[in-house]
């Protein structure tokens, strides 16, 4: 559901390179209400110079059940947080992540790699 701020997370294996910049394997986010008629999130993914704004596989993530910190944290778990109202939804029952393919440093072999998703803001269905 659409709550405020972040309503989704996206995990991927991104870590900070000691330049500051991440080592990201950017992914591209789309979601449905209906699996049918999909609202994608812009992901600026050749643009290295501002950490490529608006997608996935770009922040570390700093959740793990061994630290404590909750995945449904966005100002502490890490991933990439998507706000359903960006792309003019209420909710969302589907999530589809594609490899903006600008990931260039390793050929065909480099990729978004996808640790996890989770609901920030959500509720049970029937």
């Amino acid at each position: 559901m659409d709550g405020p701020g972040v309503d989704l997370l996206v995990f991927e294996n991104a870590f900070i390179k000691p330049s500051g910049k991440p080592f990201a394997e950017t992914g591209v986010v789309a979601v449905s209400d209906d699996g049918v008629t999909w609202h994608e999130f812009p992901c600026a993914s050749s643009d290295v110079a501002n950490n490529y704004p608006g997608c996935a596989g770009v922040t570390p993530v700093y959740s793990s059940s061994a630290n404590g910190i909750s995945a449904t944290d966005p100002a502490v778990a890490g991933g990439d947080g998507f706000d359903l109202a960006d792309v003019g939804l209420t909710r969302a029952r589907f999530v589809r992540i594609r490899d903006s393919g600008a990931n260039g440093y390793a050929g065909t072999s480099g990729g978004f790699d996808l640790d996890a998703v989770a609901v920030v803001n959500g509720v049970q269905l029937p």
